[in-house]
């Protein structure tokens, strides 16, 4: 049996090469060597040198618009990121967030529901004029009615007001003592200036974003083949310059081709390359590979509503027995990124491994003897859902399923359809790359996933209330102890009744050329291009 297993097992890597790219196997085994870094912490040095170059970027796809983050599509965000900034920056190294547009905040009161930031003085706008806390207030006001996201209902509107112009004064809908780690996340708070945006246009304007205070300005779009923008001249942060004068994001889909544009010197770095064809470019003299880590955790969920056969915790356990995340996680990442039990990676203070570095237990034996005692010994079907872009992974998870009995009917839905089928629970099992992110974990929006009835992908359905006032105190207590025993429980609870199976962390593969350095997380899952520059400059 251990044979026949072991054959099957080498024939679903072999199964999903043709799925994540032809060679993923081979590169399976492939650690971070010369030509491949695994940038983890996100630090890169700062830069004081300016030329005339233009670095050259291929995307697989062209954003719909520049504006907001939801309608944009995923590929915005490496140019949004460029054209406005973010209140704060977060330090993966430090686990404490930093000074950028906002210089500052302390709490008004004792129960964290009033936050009292300072903005920078002196920071001009796409048009000239100053950036101050009145155009902080209309960018949460903007993102509320144009987003209608996680972010914007942490906001209390009523009890935010603005103090001066470089002053304001941020309610928040219920007391949340790290809800200033939510002004350094993703593209829902970057901020925008009201003169510029709506001179040229505001939500309407889709193709000539003539606004913001970020390190770059727009110059060119050109629909259907690529979005030019320029260096800001005039940006504060004269510690942290951007060597290229011009970056140029051309739409190439093909993955191949992207990265054929970097082999042939026309490009200079190709995005959103598959994990499995990054690891073929090992020491490639003419296309090198960086994996930045998003710091964000990749897993599976599984439903326990009524009426769902997964709702029987015996069925969970065996599904989870039933798979092999260290082969699981070569299939996704070739075995690249770490496995992290739980939604933090092991660099942050919330981190706990329910397993006590065991790893997740792997027992198909175990898994049939389950399954049968929860009256499957004749086996079951379930149904999955997933990404389109992660169908090896559950193709590798189908093959193992069906060795003890269980079959699993799964599809790729485009992103619409996916986010609608995992918040109404329309899933037996589910994986997803949607990870909250550890710098946030004490965000009110990382536990609404494990209340029932909320609308997050992969909510499991935990109707248990001892267990829902623990996720209250894990978000909510200015006891930092009580959180971090708080979350401990949660993470312990949710391992023991197998809702949930951790794996590798996301990654993000760069293709570029060999000669560049300087790649680093940005905001949310994106890449931020502000520092690179050829090595050594």
């Amino acid at each position: 049996m251990k044979k026949a297993f072991t054959l099957i097992l080498a024939l679903l890597i072999i199964l999903s090469c043709l799925v994540a790219g032809p060679m993923a196997a081979a590169a399976a085994d492939a650690a971070p060597e010369e030509g491949q870094a695994l940038v983890v912490s996100g630090e890169v040095a700062p830069n004081k040198v300016k030329s005339d170059e233009t670095l050259n970027v291929v995307l697989p796809e062209e954003p719909a618009t520049l504006i907001g983050s939801k309608q944009a599509g995923t590929y915005a965000l490496p140019i949004t990121n460029l054209l406005l900034d973010m209140p704060f920056k977060y330090n993966l190294e430090t686990g404490e967030i930093e000074p950028y547009l906002f210089t500052g905040y302390e709490w008004v009161d004792d129960a964290h529901t009033k936050l009292k930031c300072t903005i920078r003085q002196g920071v001009k706008a796409t048009d000239g004029s100053e950036f101050t806390a009145n155009d902080v207030l209309f960018s949460f006001n903007e993102y509320h009615d144009f987003e209608g996201d996680w972010f914007t209902p942490l906001v209390d509107f009523e009890n935010t007001e603005v103090v001066d112009d470089y002053t304001i004064i941020i309610g928040c809908a219920s007391g949340n003592p790290t809800f200033a780690n939510a002004l350094s996340n993703r593209g829902n708070v970057y901020m925008i200036d009201e003169s510029s945006y709506l001179a040229s246009g505001g939500r309407d304007n889709t193709t000539n974003p003539q606004y913001g205070t970020g390190k770059y300005r727009f110059v060119e779009w050109i629909p259907g083949q690529s979005i030019l923008l320029e260096r800001n001249e005039e940006h504060w942060d004269t510690e942290n310059v951007p060597y290229y004068k011009y970056i140029k994001f051309t739409f190439v889909p093909d993955a191949a081709t992207r990265v054929m544009n970097i082999m042939s010197g026309s490009a200079d770095v190709a995005l959103a390359i598959n994990i499995g064809q990054a690891a073929e470019l090992v020491g490639n003299d003419k296309c090198a590979v960086t994996f930045v880590s998003t710091q964000d955790c990749n897993r599976f969920f599984m439903y326990a509503g009524e009426g769902h056969p997964t709702a029987d915790k015996r069925v969970r356990e065996a599904i989870r027995l039933a798979l092999n995340t260290e082969l699981l996680n070569q299939v996704h990442t070739s075995g690249i990124a770490p496995i992290e039990p739980f939604y933090v990676t092991s660099e942050s203070k919330y981190y706990y491994d329910p397993t006590d570095g065991a790893g997740v237990e792997f027992n198909p034996e175990k898994a049939k003897e389950l399954l049968a005692e929860a009256g499957y010994a004749d086996g079951l079907v379930i149904n999955g859902i997933a990404f389109p872009q992660n169908a090896a992974i559950m193709t590798a998870a189908q093959a193992m399923l069906k060795e003890v009995g269980i079959t699993l009917d799964f599809t790729t839905p485009d992103v619409p359809t996916f986010l609608e089928m995992s918040k109404s629970g329309n899933f037996d099992l589910l994986f997803t790359e949607l990870a909250n992110s550890c710098k946030f974990f004490r965000d009110a929006n990382v536990f609404t996933v494990i209340e029932p009835g909320a609308v997050a992908p992969g909510n499991p359905n935990i109707d248990d209330p001892d267990f829902l006032t623990t996720v209250v105190t894990a978000y909510s207590s200015l006891d930092e102890d009580e959180a971090v025993q708080a979350i401990k429980d949660i993470v312990t609870y949710l391992y023991d009744g197998a809702y949930m199976i951790g794996m590798g962390r996301s990654l993000n593969a760069v293709a570029h050329n060999p000669q560049l350095e300087g790649f680093y997380n940005g905001t949310g899952t994106s890449v931020d291009l502000s520092l690179v520059r050829p090595i050594g400059e």
